[in-house]
This record gives C-alpha cells, sequence and structure tokens, in this order.
C-alpha cells in the first residue's frame, strides 16, 4: 500500500502534466489554424505533426506515472502498446481504471504517428495522414482531462482513508 504522501505527490505530478497541456494545445491550434487557412508548405504540416508527437509525449508520460506507481511495470518489448491498454483496465485493490476501453483507439493512433514522426527520415509526411491523426486530437485531450478529473477524485479518496 501507498503512504499519503506518496499519493499526493503523485497528484500533484499528474495536475503538472495536465497544466502543461493547456500550452501544448495552444501550439497544436495554430499549427492547425495555419493549415486551415491555407498554409500547404512541407514545414506547415512538419510543424502540425511535432505538436501531435508533443501532446502525445505528454500523454505518454502522464500513463507512464500512473503505471510506475502503480505496477511498477510493463513488458519491454511491447510497453508503449501496452500502457495504453493498461491505463484501461481497473486493477482490483490496487488501482481505478483511467481510460475508457473504445478511447484508448484515439490514443494508439497518436502513438502509431508519433512512431513513424520520430523515424521519420528521407521521406515527407503524408498530409492526409496527418490531417487523419490530427481529427482525433481534441477527444483524446478531452478524455484525458475528464480521465485526469475521475482519476484524481478517487485517488483522493484513496488519499484520504489512508489517514
Amino acid at each position: 500500500m501507498h503512504d499519503r504522501t506518496r499519493i499526493e505527490t503523485l497528484l500533484a505530478e499528474l495536475d503538472a502534466d495536465i497544466g502543461d497541456l493547456g500550452g501544448l494545445v495552444a501550439t497544436n491550434r495554430k499549427a492547425d489554424g495555419r493549415i486551415r487557412h491555407g498554409a500547404d508548405d512541407e514545414l506547415d504540416w512538419a510543424a502540425l505533426g511535432y505538436t501531435i508527437h508533443n501532446l502525445y509525449n505528454l500523454m505518454e508520460s502522464y500513463f507512464l506515472r500512473v503505471a510506475k506507481f502503480f505496477e511498477n511495470e510493463l513488458p519491454p518489448a511491447t510497453w508503449h502498446r501496452s500502457l495504453i491498454d493498461r491505463m484501461a483496465l481497473e486493477i482490483a485493490g490496487v488501482r481505478p481504471r483511467l481510460l475508457d476501453r473504445p478511447l484508448a483507439g484515439d490514443f494508439h493512433e497518436l502513438r502509431a504517428f508519433r512512431h513513424v514522426f520520430r523515424n521519420l527520415y528521407g521521406s515527407r509526411l503524408d498530409p492526409d495522414r496527418v490531417r487523419s491523426v490530427q481529427a482525433r486530437v481534441p477527444s483524446a485531450v478531452a478524455a484525458l482531462r475528464a480521465a485526469h478529473d475521475r482519476f484524481r477524485a478517487e485517488l483522493r479518496i484513496i488519499a484520504e482513508a489512508l489517514d
């Protein structure tokens, strides 16, 4: 069992991640807005891709904090995929579920895009693929914010029960 101080520390770290999310979302909207207003240069698509990459990195870091705090292990070969799947599980007696299972698909799409973006050398981003992934960003961000509020409330109950 975890003590209250550790849970409070986790809550503060998760709150900080959600605080940082706002700035990343604003940058993403700015890059998306440029394209919606006619910008169609390779650099515009790269900028939008970069913002999606950064948003997913924050989301993955958030999930990783939760997994390390409660479960403390992930399969080494598939940990990126497993991390999202794990967040959609309630682990009885350990922690509440973070994500709704149907929403995990949006996070998997962002994860897959981030992988492609990080490993894109010598070829160009496909604007249709970037558009498709960008369309999932608002629902993923909203889902993370709602999940954070729910998860935070449940962790507060657990922390208070430790007193």
